[in-house]
């Protein structure tokens, strides 16, 4: 298959699981969704933003500390708000943050929730994180960085 299987997104890689007449052929031919930790996920994409963890921390106005913690399997489980705001460290579209959020444990961003929304706007147009709390704020929406 051209299409790596872990690019490929939910509704394809349903379509050709329902065409699917054999699963053991499926699951052999096909790199599926590897077992990646989130902390593994983290560095990955560090290294792939050429980035570096205090740059994402300072970015996600988050302690550098927490996330050297996180990034090195130290801590496991963020909070969504967390996981949020590392996404918005590391500049993440909507697919890439949902990864995030899915391997965090804590939930994907959804369109038809307001709060979610504003936030999956913010992140594909690249906004910072202070730009995504003031709209959160204007629409009278919870905030990411001052949990309650």
């Amino acid at each position: 298959m051209a299409k790596k299987m872990s690019k490929l997104k939910t509704e394809e890689l349903t379509e050709i699981l329902k065409q699917t007449t054999d699963i053991d052929v499926f699951l052999d031919d096909n790199e599926l969704l590897p077992n990646v930790s989130l902390a593994e996920y983290i560095n990955e994409l560090v290294e792939e933003k050429k980035t570096k963890i205090a740059d994402v921390a300072r970015k996600a106005h988050m302690s550098s500390s927490y996330l050297y913690k996180l990034g090195e399997g130290k801590r496991k489980s963020p909070t969504r708000n967390k996981a949020l705001q590392i996404c918005f460290g590391l500049g993440l579209d909507i697919d890439e943050s949902n990864e995030l959020l899915k391997l965090a444990g804590v939930g994907v961003l959804y369109s038809k929730i307001a709060r979610d929304s504003i936030i999956m706007f913010c992140l594909e147009k690249k906004h910072s994180i202070l730009k995504c709390e003031e709209l959160l704020e204007k629409y009278k929406e919870l905030s990411i960085i001052n949990e309650k």
